[in-house]
């Protein structure tokens, strides 16, 4: 914005932002600071599990994830091709995990309808379907795995 409080429009660059409207803007030096910190991406999720070996037959039918065991109850697992994000599963002596509560992790799929029946068919249950986000902003879904953590599914189709 300028010194009135008006938009300053700018070409698209490597510093400039977009709206929903698509409209191009230079951030301020304070809002530049905060764009600086909202740009950390998420990139490890530990996810507990009380049955392992059920658990990667999940995600690996589900989702098509591989594996590398770090130990007996920490197996570290790849989400696809060239992808940076990854995690473990963790084996959990705890007699109740986190059901609805806590942090939801969205896992991007192309399509939730193909996704979801991978999910049934490894054992997972379905705990909302395809529901539109609003706003042309795609769609999301929740599932709950083999081990009752509860996980989004999202698509922008």
């Amino acid at each position: 914005m300028d010194s009135e409080g008006r938009v300053r429009r700018a070409r698209r660059t490597e510093s400039s932002v977009s709206n929903h409207e698509g409209l191009f803007f230079l951030p301020s030096a304070r809002a530049a600071s905060k764009l600086a910190l909202m740009s950390t991406p998420i990139c490890h999720v530990e996810i507990p599990v009380r049955n392992m070996a059920r658990a990667k037959k999940f995600y690996a039918g589900a989702f098509g994830w591989t594996f590398k065991a770090f130990s007996p109850r920490y197996v570290m697992y790849v989400t696809g091709q060239g992808e940076r994000l990854g995690g473990a599963l963790c084996k959990s002596d705890l007699k109740e995990l986190p059901a609805d509560g806590g942090v939801t992790v969205y896992l991007r799929v192309d399509s939730i309808k193909e996704a979801l029946a991978r999910v049934k068919s490894c054992g997972g249950k379905v705990v909302q379907k395809r529901t539109e986000i609003g706003g042309d902003n795609g769609y999301i879904s929740f599932l709950r795995d083999t081990e009752g953590n509860r996980m989004g599914l999202y698509s922008n189709r």
